[in-house]
């Protein structure tokens, strides 16, 4: 299986250089699962973009340092594309950033989180159960380093795990989109080390209880495995 990997960011250089820059991040996530998925990347800041929605067998689109409300150009176009995949019902991923711009993209709504940031790793309730989700669980723990959300969701989109912090964590949209606010390829270190990173830039650093909340979640592991086999299983269904 081919996947269109839509590049809408990149990796901070100092963490690129220790973990691994996000395509790297990602095809470990995979290789994990299915070593026969392969990837085509797309920068898409840089105004690559596929050929055609036939391009690849399925397409993820991965995090960002923007927000989905800039409106940006490369954003618009992308979520033209998102629109065309959806059409057609190829299979789509979107994780944080894309999460958010497939929200938008099909008529929701991205803004900043009343509930403010979301950092370490937390705790997801599964709400609704699908065929993909084997092995089955409760709950689900991610890696999380956002402060934006999907506030409005498209109308034919369905929560099926969120939490107090993000309730619409986990969304579909029929049978070929699937998207996380949270970060399945965020080993445990990364988490740590993107929240030592958001401290500093953020001015005055982050929210003192946020930062200790973060801290604390870092005891935890993520349930990376798991929900690489959720996509697999989501991609193959």
């Amino acid at each position: 299986m081919e996947i269109g990997y839509l590049e809408a960011g990149y990796a901070p250089d100092v963490l690129a250089r220790k973990h691994g820059d996000y395509p790297t991040l990602f095809r470990n996530l995979f290789a994990g699962e299915d070593e026969t998925i392969r990837f085509t990347p797309y920068r898409l800041q840089d105004g690559e973009f596929p050929p055609s929605v036939e391009s690849a067998d399925a397409y993820l689109i991965c995090g960002s340092d923007n927000s989905v409300y800039e409106n940006l150009p490369w954003m618009l176009q992308t979520q033209a594309f998102i629109r065309q995949l959806h059409e057609s019902k190829r299979k789509l991923i979107g994780i944080c950033f894309g999460h958010q711009l497939i929200a938008q993209a099909l008529g929701g709504c991205v803004g900043q989180a009343p509930t403010g940031w979301g950092m370490g790793i937390k705790r997801i309730e599964v709400t609704q159960r699908r065929a993909w989700m084997i092995p089955e669980l409760d709950a689900i723990h991610l890696g999380h380093s956002h402060r934006d959300q999907a506030v409005r969701l498209p109308p034919e989109a369905e929560v099926v795990g969120g939490n107090d912090h993000c309730p619409a964590g986990v969304v579909t949209v029929g049978d070929h989109i699937l998207t996380f606010q949270g970060h399945p390829e965020y080993p445990r270190a990364y988490s740590g080390d993107i929240l030592d990173l958001y401290d500093a830039r953020v001015e005055g650093g982050l929210p003192v209880e946020v930062k200790r909340q973060a801290q604390d979640s870092l005891e935890m592991e993520p349930d990376n495995a798991v929900v690489a086999r959720w996509l697999v299983n989501f991609l193959r269904h």
